[in-house]
């Protein structure tokens, strides 16, 4: 792939897509919340009348779901089977969906990357090898089921890596050992989304939380090309009160257009979740 994009996400959960070489836009809504509420009892209206909430994004110029994966939740909500379903019902609608896996039994973010509890006890070889069976058989299960993602993002926010201790960079994790077990695992997960639908071109995000900090951009894109992971698009979180301004926003994303299209990887820009 050679076109290269940024994306904005919204406290709303809503995100767009502009792209730089390319036309087009994308607006996207993640609503990964909307079974749990409606199995509380929780209705969505339009103009007074009780409408799915899936037609109502589609209706008001929705064309892309983010979903957030879990692998083992308390209540199975944003589990496999929970997302698979939302997935398909998404498909219906004529939308396609971003498949976000947090690598996690909840939620990873920048102060939180607690693995799975069921992968708790493992090397980190193990977690090799659990990456890739995890995310192969997840691909699998959406494969089957007609129900595939139209872009995967391997984990969530991860600024300081993922699948801590073993995938945890920066302070005094910011040493060569820990930068390799990081980008092996994120390989790992990349290699296994190719192998489960081998005849299928799904585009992959890696995403982290720093919107409006270029120094934290650059430093963390840097060594994803210094270690040679491959994907296909970058997704930068912006919340003010920590990234300031929008001004900052945008100097950073065009910074890092003018960096990433000089090292020519294999990606597109993408910026992600604003939060107002």
């Amino acid at each position: 792939m050679n076109k290269y994009l940024i994306i904005l996400y919204f406290s709303l959960s809503v995100f767009t897509t502009a792209f730089a070489q390319s036309t087009g836009i994308i607006r996207g809504v993640d609503i990964s919340f909307i079974p749990e509420i409606e199995s509380l009892g929780g209705q969505y209206r339009m103009n007074g009348i009780q409408t799915d909430p899936v037609e109502i994004f589609r209706s008001n110029g929705a064309d892309y779901v983010r979903l957030r994966l879990w692998h083992t939740p308390a209540n199975g909500y944003c589990g496999l089977q929970s997302t698979l379903n939302f997935a398909k019902r998404i498909k219906q609608k004529g939308m396609k969906f971003l498949l976000d896996i947090h690598y996690s039994d909840w939620w990873a973010d920048p102060g939180q990357q607690t693995k799975p509890a069921a992968w708790s006890s493992l090397s980190y070889n193990g977690l090799l090898d659990s990456i890739y069976a995890y995310t192969f058989s997840v691909m699998q299960v959406f494969r089957d089921n007609n129900a595939l993602p139209d872009m995967v993002q391997i984990g969530n926010e991860i600024t300081g890596g993922f699948l801590w201790p073993e995938g945890k960079i920066g302070g005094t994790y910011n040493t060569t050992t820990q930068w390799q077990q990081f980008t092996g695992l994120l390989k790992k997960a990349k290699t296994a989304i190719t192998a489960a639908v081998p005849d299928s071109t799904i585009p992959v995000m890696i995403h982290i939380d720093r919107g409006g900090d270029n120094a934290a951009s650059r430093w963390f894109y840097d060594n994803m090309n210094t270690y040679q992971v491959q994907y296909d698009y970058i997704g930068l979180s912006f919340y003010p009160w920590w990234h300031g301004t929008l001004a900052k926003l945008t100097q950073n994303m065009n910074d890092m257009v003018k960096r990433l299209l000089s090292q020519k990887p294999r990606i597109h820009l993408h910026s992600g979740q604003m939060t107002m």
